[in-house]
C-alpha cells in the first residue's frame, strides 16, 4: 500500500519519491519491531498502525497549509526530526489472558449461576438439545416465575406457588405460556 501511495504522490509532482520511501521505511521499521515475550510488550495491531499514518499525515497537510512548508520539507521533518512516529507506534503493554474458572458442580439445593439474555432466567432443558426454557412470563403487567418441575413433567401440585404454562421459548425469546408442558410442546398441536 505505501508503494503505490509514494507513486501516486510522487507521479503527481508532489514531492520527490526518495522522502516518501524514507517515511515509508520509517514507518515499517517502527511498526515491525520483534519483542521478546517475556517483556509483556507488543507491536502496535494493524489499527493502531492506520489510526498512527492517518494522524502524522494530518500533521504533515497542517505543515504545508503555510506558504513555507513543501511537501518535501514535511516529510522530511516528520521522518527525521519529529519523533511523532516513534511515539505513537512505540510498544504497547500486552494483556495477559485471564483463564476461566472451571464450572463447579452445583449439588442440590444450591443455586447455579445465573445467566441469559435480556435479564431473562433460563433453565436448560427440552425435548430438543441445546434448548433453553425460560423460567419467567409475563402475564398482564405481571412477571410470573415458571415452574421447571412442571416444565419437565414432574410437578402434579395443584397449589403449586409457581405458573404451571409451556415455558418453550418462541423467537423472541418469550416463553409461549400455553396450557401444556414445554417437554410437550413439540407433541401439542398450536
Amino acid at each position: 500500500m505505501f508503494e503505490i501511495h509514494n507513486y501516486a504522490w510522487s507521479l503527481v509532482g508532489a514531492c520527490h519519491l526518495h522522502r516518501l520511501r524514507a517515511y515509508a521505511l520509517k514507518f515499517m521499521s517502527l511498526l515491525s519491531v520483534r519483542l521478546d515475550q517475556d517483556s509483556g510488550l507488543r507491536a502496535p495491531n494493524m489499527l493502531e498502525a492506520q489510526q498512527a499514518d492517518k494522524t502524522i499525515w494530518h500533521h504533515i497537510g497542517e505543515l504545508c497549509e503555510s506558504a513555507t512548508w513543501s511537501l518535501d520539507d514535511a516529510l522530511l521533518e516528520f521522518t527525521q526530526n519529529r519523533g511523532y512516529l516513534a511515539t505513537l507506534l512505540q510498544p504497547r503493554p500486552r494483556l495477559t489472558r485471564i483463564s476461566q474458572a472451571p464450572a463447579s458442580n452445583v449439588s442440590k439445593g444450591q443455586k447455579g449461576p445465573k445467566g441469559g439474555s435480556k435479564g431473562a432466567k433460563f433453565f436448560k432443558g427440552g425435548s430438543k438439545p441445546g434448548v433453553r426454557w425460560p423460567s419467567e412470563i409475563w402475564r398482564g403487567s405481571q412477571k410470573k416465575t415458571l415452574c421447571m418441575r412442571f416444565q419437565s413433567g414432574k410437578c402434579s401440585n395443584k397449589d403449586c406457588r409457581y405458573e404451571h404454562a409451556c415455558g418453550y421459548p418462541k423467537p423472541d425469546g418469550t416463553a409461549w405460556g400455553a396450557n401444556h408442558a414445554a417437554i410437550d410442546h413439540d407433541k401439542t398441536p398450536h
